[in-house]
């Protein structure tokens, strides 16, 4: 019954507007922890679902290379090229 302290977390974090990513983030290390899971366990769960969601890992490779090129002016030469 203790593992349902998470769901209770995520709610409260929510409902008092902090960063989501945070609020989920440790309401699953908290739950893992009253589940039983020792922190190697907990850090190799998140790292096989991290891996195993292609589409997160697509964005986090692409996201940067999508600033550096508007860094370096792809709106002014999208522009000039339609112009």
């Amino acid at each position: 019954m203790l593992v349902l302290i998470g769901v209770l977390l995520v709610i409260v974090g929510f409902a008092i507007r902090l960063n989501p990513l945070i609020v989920v983030t440790v309401a699953g290390i908290v739950t893992a922890l009253l589940g039983g899971m020792n922190p190697a366990q907990i850090l190799d769960s998140f790292g096989t679902g991290f891996a195993s969601s292609r589409s997160v890992t697509i964005f986090v490779a692409v996201l940067p290379v999508v600033g550096i090129i508007e860094f370096f002016g792809l709106q002014e030469q999208a522009k000039i090229l339609i112009g």
